[in-house]
């Protein structure tokens, strides 16, 4: 590290009901200047993650819907009877 700089934040403040004020903690923060450059690693942020649970999904849905088709097509329908047939 090069240098430091903080700074003291005061906390936000919130009215609540009834005209009083609340206001959350006040903290402080630090910037940070680095000599040499650091080097991130590839897998830091891994988009092909969130890529990749995207194709699972897309693909269970998929079987979902297969399931669903296979399902309904040997669906046990009722009989109709025939204008000849006496219904009862």
């Amino acid at each position: 590290m090069s240098r430091v700089n903080t700074l003291n934040m005061d906390g936000k403040r919130k009215r609540r009901a009834g005209g009083w004020m609340a206001t959350t903690p006040a903290y402080k923060k630090a910037y940070v200047v680095l000599q040499e450059p650091v080097s991130l690693p590839d897998n830091l942020f891994p988009f092909n993650f969130f890529e990749a649970e995207e194709q699972k999904m897309k693909e269970q849905e998929e079987k979902q819907k297969q399931e669903i088709v296979e399902r309904t097509k040997f669906k046990r329908r009722h009989r109709i009877p025939n204008k000849s047939e006496p219904s009862i």
